[in-house]
């Protein structure tokens, strides 16, 4: 795996995890526009290994729904602050009805940013982005996927950002046992995380 972000976890069983808010979480986009440019395609952005475009959107299956849906985790490395909510379908199965969207069964557990018409994670109704965040059609804010450079940045939390990541938490699927290695982002100390996954979906 090429994939090396400056502060998360290393990679296990070909994948990545962290452990953040008592939950663990998988690694399934990671983009970093100062460093690998945008996008080629929005197809390219469902499956990608480089060491700064890195997704695994489209592996993701029913086996992530825990307590009937999916919970996420948006981060900005460039920001404070997170979004983490719960949606019951992925974001590439929702549907559109009428000019606004709404994202089934959205339920918010901490969200730092709502500006920009936040409602959860769609299929993106631009063509120039796979995902989105805005429940209003032709809104691309919280752009995952991102084929075209917007002022010189993507659109992110309502400000232009360069580096995004999307986690998905995990529960039983996750092997029952692991050692994560993780970088603390204050003490910068390398900490390891035994945790017995026997969690309860």
């Amino acid at each position: 795996m090429g994939f090396k972000p400056d502060t998360e976890c290393r990679s296990l069983g070909g994948k990545f995890y962290t452990y953040k808010h008592k939950k663990i979480w998988q690694l399934i986009y990671y983009h970093d526009l100062s460093k690998a440019g945008k996008w080629d395609s929005t197809n390219d952005a469902l499956n990608y290994n480089h060491p700064y475009k890195y997704s695994v959107i489209d592996s993701i299956d029913e086996s992530y729904i825990i307590n009937d849906g999916y919970e996420f985790l948006l981060e900005y490395p460039e920001k404070n602050g997170y979004n983490n909510w719960i949606q019951t379908n992925f974001p590439l199965n929702e549907i559109e009805e009428d000019d606004k969207r709404y994202v089934v069964g959205y339920t918010p557990i901490h969200i730092s940013w709502t500006s920009q018409h936040w409602g959860g994670l769609f299929k993106s109704s631009s063509s120039s982005t796979l995902i989105d965040g805005s429940y209003l059609k032709n809104i691309a804010w919280y752009a995952i996927g991102r084929i075209s450079i917007y002022e010189g940045a993507v659109p992110g939390p309502g400000s232009l950002i360069n580096k995004t990541l999307l986690w998905i938490r995990v529960s039983s699927h996750v092997e029952k046992s692991c050692k994560l290695r993780c970088k603390d982002n204050r003490s910068q100390a390398l900490l390891v995380f035994l945790f017995a996954l026997n969690l309860e979906k």
